[in-house]
């Protein structure tokens, strides 16, 4: 699988650098950099620092796609959940304050652990992509201010801003707010117990931002001077490492977890996933960078690796009151949802309503 990868980021890298057309679509070219889009698949081929893929991925974009694209989307995505509720529509004042308060408690926090490198990212994106800094930092930050905000609502500490209303708290289930939880499946099924004897990873982006994706599909190769190469599968325009794999043959799925143990002192997924991707070759690596740099919120990390014939899989579970990333090694295969498998790690995990368990429920037998 290892030799296999590397092929196809050489060719990719290939026929993105050196073919003056593919099928009937043009090259774009961007300083080192270059897109081609095929049947609706954005490719793109990001060579430099980090301000200059930041400039590159903004220039080789359509303004259109940029105006209706992941950027703008998610930097809205917060507040949209935060002002959908009729109670705040009819609070002019009560929808100032809560801004304010959304501003002050979570970006005050999450701004300054941003790394160098995704910042000169962001501020040259913003430059070129003619969008507020602020607005491409927000969209940045909403995967781990999202949970921030799940947890104090599900918490009750904000909950009477949302509604004053609350839904009966039978059956284990948390009032109900408009949040809605993030939606993610994967799995990794080792060579041992595959016919090819390779190994095969798998990724379903079943959440809210789906539609997005859907529209502008890309698929991403960075090339950062002294880094490792990696792919990113996500939107076209700002990538990041949400479903990623490098040249060593790490893989990596990232899956939203809705817990108390959320804080407000740590890094930013995004910066660590694509750490993750730029510098660990193996799974033990992928674990010790995220204990060196615990983010801020609980995630779950399905990984795969090459260190062995056929392939490892393991996951990695991020507990920021613990301040510990876990590595869960897995035999046969492993497949992940929304939900750590640890008991400790568990326990604090949000329950929802009995629907959306049928939910987690119904998508866990169908990747089975």
């Amino acid at each position: 699988m290892n030799c296999k990868l590397k092929y196809f980021l050489v060719v990719l890298a290939t026929l993105i650098s050196t073919t003056p057309a593919w099928g009937n679509e043009k090259v774009y070219v961007s300083g080192r950099s270059a897109r081609v889009t095929e049947d609706k698949l954005h490719l793109y081929r990001l060579n430099g620092n980090s301000g200059e893929i930041g400039r590159d991925s903004a220039l080789l974009t359509a303004p259109e796609t940029l105006r209706n694209g992941m950027v703008p989307y998610m930097a809205r995505y917060a507040k949209t959940v935060l002002f959908n509720s009729a109670e705040i529509r009819r609070k002019p004042v009560a929808k100032l304050l809560l801004g304010r308060f959304f501003e002050t408690r979570y970006y005050h926090y999450l701004q300054p652990m941003i790394y160098d490198e995704d910042r000169a990212t962001l501020r040259s994106f913003a430059r070129f992509a003619r969008f507020r800094e602020e607005e491409v930092i927000a969209a940045f930050l909403v995967p781990d201010t999202m949970h921030m905000l799940a947890k104090d609502a599900l918490s009750n500490n904000i909950l009477p801003l949302f509604q004053s209303q609350k839904r009966p708290d039978t059956w284990g289930n948390v009032p109900a707010v408009p949040v809605r939880p993030f939606g993610c499946t994967s799995f990794v099924i080792p060579g041992h117990r595959t016919a090819s004897r390779q190994m095969v990873f798998g990724r379903v982006l079943d959440y809210p931002g789906v539609g997005i994706l859907d529209k502008n599909p890309a698929v991403y190769l960075y090339e950062r001077p002294g880094a490792l190469r990696y792919m990113a599968v996500l939107s076209a325009g700002l990538g990041a490492a949400v479903s990623s794999m490098n040249e060593r043959g790490l893989t990596l799925a990232l899956h939203s977890i809705i817990s108390h143990d959320a804080g407000r002192n740590g890094f930013p997924i995004m910066s660590i996933t694509r750490k993750i991707m730029e510098e660990a070759s193996t799974i033990e690596q992928a674990a010790a960078i995220c204990n060196a740099n615990v983010p801020t919120t609980p995630w779950l990390l399905n990984m795969a690796d090459t260190a062995r014939p056929g392939g490892r899989a393991a996951r990695i579970e991020i507990n920021p009151r613990l301040n510990k990333c876990q590595v869960i090694w897995e035999q046969d295969y492993s497949m992940a949802l929304n939900h750590f498998k640890d008991p400790v790690n568990h326990a604090n995990e949000y329950r929802f309503t009995p629907a959306t368990d049928l939910h987690e429920l119904g998508r866990e037998r169908r990747a089975r």
